[in-house]
Parts: C-alpha cells; structure tokens; sequence
C-alpha cells in the first residue's frame, strides 16, 4: 500500500518548483481570461442583484458609512469581496466593470491556485 509523504525528497520531480514556469499553465490562464472576459461581454457588464449588493456594500466601505462584517440581511456570508470592491472603485471609479473587476480577478487567480496545490499533492503532470 502506498503511503502519502509530503517530504519533497522523495518525489521524483519537485512541485515546489515554479508552476509559471509551465507554458500549458498560461495557455491555461489566456484561455480562462478569454472565456470569462467573453461571458461578461456577452451579458454586457450587467450586474445582478447579489452582485449590486456587494457592489452597495463597496460603495458604502469607500464612502466612509459604514464596514459591515456581514453581508446585508444575512449573518453568516463576510465582506471581503465588497472590501476588495470599495479598493476596486477607488481606482477605478464606481461602475459595473469596477465591479465586476473582483470575481474576474478571483476566477482567473483560481487556475494557477488550483495548479499550484494538484502539482504539490502529487505532480505536474497530474496538475496539467
């Protein structure tokens, strides 16, 4: 029976090397930039109503009116979206793709994440 180890040396190839090194992982992130940039498009930047809260949520955290630790209307979702949000209109002015500019940013930051954690667990042909 095979038994996990985590010690790096005794791994063939060592996934603490630099996953961005992997030019399949950027085709990976171009090709997720391209499919996410097409959907919000495609739905011409319209928010939804989750979304105007977060975006309210930012407005207000930006304004200096309050910093809510929750969500609005609920006790158990956090702020760190309509924070990163509140930083988001600070740059780049309140608008809909300010908005949006946060879950764009999350969705393309999870492929590198996603291939950085599979290639240490257990290789890089297992993260491609």
């Amino acid at each position: 029976m095979r038994e996990l180890s985590f010690n790096k040396a005794s791994r063939p190839e060592s996934a603490a090397a630099n996953p961005f090194t992997d030019p399949l992982l950027w085709l990976l992130i171009i090709l997720a930039i391209a499919l996410r940039l097409d959907f919000l498009i495609a739905s011409n930047w319209v928010i939804d109503a989750d979304e105007a809260i977060v975006g309210l949520m930012g407005k207000h955290i930006l304004e200096g009116l309050s910093f809510p630790i929750f969500y609005y209307g609920q006790h158990y979702m956090g702020s760190f979206e309509a924070i990163l949000a509140s930083v988001s209109f600070a740059l780049f002015g309140i608008s809909s793709f300010a908005l949006k500019l946060v879950p764009l940013t999350f969705s393309i930051a999870l492929v590198p994440l996603i291939y950085a954690i599979t290639a240490t667990l257990s290789n890089r042909n297992a993260a491609r």
